[in-house]
């Protein structure tokens, strides 16, 4: 079995797919650097989506491409390694993906879904190798066709971080209605269990498992009159032991 590390890179350079030796500073390799960066943020994502969405069958297409544009990079002609090189129906794709979902902004966006950060770190990652493709086109050349589907692909990130982020909302929504119907219904119990002996096992661990106060069981108000109702029994009672 051959090791992993070969010692190769150790004077600070290495070698394209054809076998040319440059910097690892070198423009070209910078390029690669930043489409790995994009491919293990796309992994992110893909990790958090079932994988028999349409959004995971989307990513999978992006995916092959930015690989392929890897080798296109590294000096490999379109037909050899590079049998999926991105051309302008891949472009036409994702700007027919962004019209299938169109998002809703009405100001600056920020996201609160763990998905949807995800996704606009992507569409950032996506960003940074666009910049650096402006240095790789003024030393190698570039298919245009390549550039604006890079461009065209921060466009979809964002867009699918939008949607993603009002989707887990509406979902986060109903799943608060949901636990308020299931709160009601615990609170109920309790009542229940506590009209004959105020503490027992099971209601003291209901509430604790739904963080149920005395407040939420007998209403604030209530719960302050049965509270100094307490208070005065009980000053009342040490009052005729006296």
């Amino acid at each position: 079995m051959s090791k992993i590390y070969t010692r190769a890179g150790d004077s600070g350079k290495t070698k394209t797919l054809c076998g040319v030796e440059v910097l690892k500073d070198n423009c070209l390799i910078e390029v690669n650097g930043r489409i790995d960066d994009l491919q293990v943020s796309i992994d992110r994502i893909m990790a958090q989506l079932p994988v028999s969405s349409g959004d995971f069958d989307n990513l999978k297409r992006v995916q092959l491409l930015l690989w392929q544009l890897g080798g296109e990079i590294s000096g490999q002609k379109i037909g050899d390694l590079v049998k999926h090189p991105i051309r302008q129906c891949d472009v036409d794709s994702l700007e027919n993906w962004i019209d299938a979902i169109p998002p809703k902004v009405t100001s600056f966006q920020r996201f609160r879904t763990i998905i949807a950060i995800d996704t606009n770190e992507v569409r950032v990652r996506t960003r940074e190798l666009e910049r650096v493709l402006v240095q790789y086109m003024e030393e190698y050349k570039l298919r245009k066709v390549v550039y604006a589907y890079i461009n065209r692909l921060s466009d979809y990130f964002f867009a699918l971080s939008v949607r993603l982020e009002q989707d887990w909302q509406r979902v986060w929504n109903w799943g608060q209605i949901f636990m308020d119907v299931i709160k009601e219904q615990v609170i109920k119990l309790i009542k229940h269990l506590e009209q004959d002996n105020p503490s027992t096992p099971l209601s003291n661990k209901l509430r604790k498992m739904f963080k149920i106060s005395d407040g939420d069981i007998y209403g604030w108000t209530e719960y302050w009159i049965k509270y100094f109702g307490e208070i005065i029994q009980n000053g009342k009672h040490n009052e005729q032991r006296n």
